[in-house]
C-alpha cells in the first residue's frame, strides 16, 4: 500500500478503524509495516535515520553478543537494526502492552528470528510503576516513569506497568552476552544503567542511550540524574560519544565529550558509550 493512500487514508480519518499493511525500504532491505487501527503509522516515514549509519559502524567492530532494546516502543529500533544485521539474537523490553502487541506483529510479518520481546521495564527494583502518558496516544513514546520530568506538560493519563531488575530475567533465563545495549526510557536511563550494571561490567557492551537535555540550571532533578549517569561512566571505566548529525539527520561523526553539560539542543540527545578499550577502534573528535 502506497504511502500517498495512507496519509490520504490518516487525512480522512478512516486509519482508527482498518488494519492495513504498508512497506518502506531501510538500507535497501523492503520492511513490511502492519498498520493496526492507526498504530504503526509512523513506521511508514520512518525516524531517526542515523542509525542505520551507526549500527554499521557498531558492527564493524562488535562482533559477538546479542543486541538488548530498553524501551522497544513500536520497534523503531528493531527495523533498523534488522535491515542491517538480520541475524543477529534480539532481546526487547517494553512495559506498554499495546506495543508489545504491535512489535510483536512487526515481527510476524516480517519473520524475524532469533528475536523476543520481554513484556516489562527495566528498574533497579521489581515493582509496580506508573507511566505517565502527555497525549491520547496508547503509544506515546515520550511517555514516561518519572513523575516530574516534564512538569512543564499536562500528564493526559497514567497507567500501571509491571518492571524487574535485569539481573532477575538475565539469570533466570540465561540470557547471552550483552553485545550492544540501547537504552530509550525518557528520563530513566540511571535505573537502566544501574540494573545492568554487574554484567555491564563484565561484557562491555557498547550502549546507546538517550539523554534528553537538561536546559537550565534550575532543572536539578534532571541534573543529578545526569551527573549520575556521568559518575557511573567513570566508575565502569567508559567514555561518552556524542552522536552527531547533519542537517538531514542522517549521521555525521562520533564526538567525545566529558561532561554532557546542560544545552536544550535536541540535536545532541544520543550517545554511545564505550569502555575505554574499545574506544580507539572507533573514528571520532574531541
Amino acid at each position: 500500500m502506497t504511502k500517498l493512500f495512507l496519509r490520504i487514508l490518516k487525512k480522512i480519518k478512516l486509519l482508527p478503524y482498518l488494519n492495513l499493511n504498508g512497506k518502506v525500504k531501510v538500507n535497501n532491505l523492503t520492511i513490511n509495516i502492519p498498520i493496526i487501527k492507526g498504530i504503526g503509522f509512523g513506521n511508514i516515514y520512518g525516524t531517526e535515520p542515523w542509525m542505520v549509519s551507526l549500527f554499521k559502524e557498531i558492527f564493524q567492530i562488535k562482533k559477538d553478543g546479542a543486541y538488548y532494546d530498553v524501551g522497544v516502543n513500536l520497534g523503531q529500533t528493531l527495523i533498523k537494526l534488522r535491515a542491517v544485521n538480520p541475524e543477529l539474537e534480539y532481546f526487547g523490553f517494553e512495559p506498554n502492552p499495546i506495543c508489545v502487541f504491535y512489535s510483536k506483529e512487526l515481527i510476524k510479518a516480517n519473520k524475524y528470528k532469533r528475536t523476543s520481546i520481554f513484556p516489562v521495564g527495566v528498574s533497579t527494583e521489581d515493582n509496580i510503576y506508573s507511566l505517565s502518558l502527555f497525549s491520547d496516544d496508547d503509544t506515546d513514546s515520550a511517555a514516561s516513569m518519572l513523575d516530574n520530568f516534564r512538569p512543564e506538560q499536562k500528564t493526559f493519563r497514567k497507567e500501571y506497568i509491571p518492571c524487574f531488575n535485569v539481573e532477575r530475567i538475565l539469570e533466570k533465563y540465561s540470557l547471552p552476552k550483552i553485545g550492544v545495549l540501547k537504552i530509550d526510557v525518557e528520563g530513566a536511563e540511571k535505573e537502566v544503567l544501574e540494573s545492568f550494571e554487574k554484567r555491564i561490567k563484565i561484557d562491555r557492551p557498547f550502549i546507546q542511550v538517550e539523554i534528553l537535555p537538561v536546559y537550565k540550571q534550575e532543572n536539578i532533578e534532571r541534573l543529578n540524574r545526569q551527573i549520575s549517569i556521568e559518575g557511573l561512566c567513570h566508575r565502569l571505566d567508559y567514555s561518552i560519544l556524542r552522536v552527531l548529525k547533519t542537517d538531514k539527520g542522517e549521521f555525521k561523526e562520533l564526538q567525545e565529550i566529558k561532561t554532557i553539560g546542560i544545552h536544550s539542543n535536541m540535536d545532541w540527545c544520543e550517545y554511545l558509550l564505550v569502555h575505554n578499550s574499545d574506544k580507539i577502534k572507533f573514528k571520532y573528535t574531541t
